[in-house]
């Protein structure tokens, strides 16, 4: 994936949801609350140029079909990587 999305954009905002928001045991907190919540973290910290590029990258991944690509040991199934870029590309 490094090939195809260099910017590692979507890959670097799901490990810090699943930093900032899993349990001892691994186990994410997965709520459109917290996926907002890191939105607002990320804009704030890094400005919403990041997170419009951020968007672009991941509108990218959904057309070329790769987010079952990007599954994580916290983030596992597909149907949680759809519902994680659904409210990152509905934010603003």
């Amino acid at each position: 994936m490094n090939k195809k999305y260099p910017d590692n954009y979507f890959a670097h905002f799901l490990e810090m949801l699943a930093v900032n928001y899993s349990d001892k045991k691994g186990r994410i907190d997965l709520t459109e609350e917290n996926v907002n919540d890191l939105i607002l973290l990320l804009v704030f910290t890094e400005g919403e140029e990041k997170f419009q590029e951020l968007k672009k990258e991941l509108n990218q991944i959904v057309e070329n079909k790769d987010l079952p690509k990007f599954k994580t040991k916290e983030i596992k199934e597909p149907k949680q990587l759809e519902f994680i870029a659904e409210v990152v590309l509905k934010h603003r």
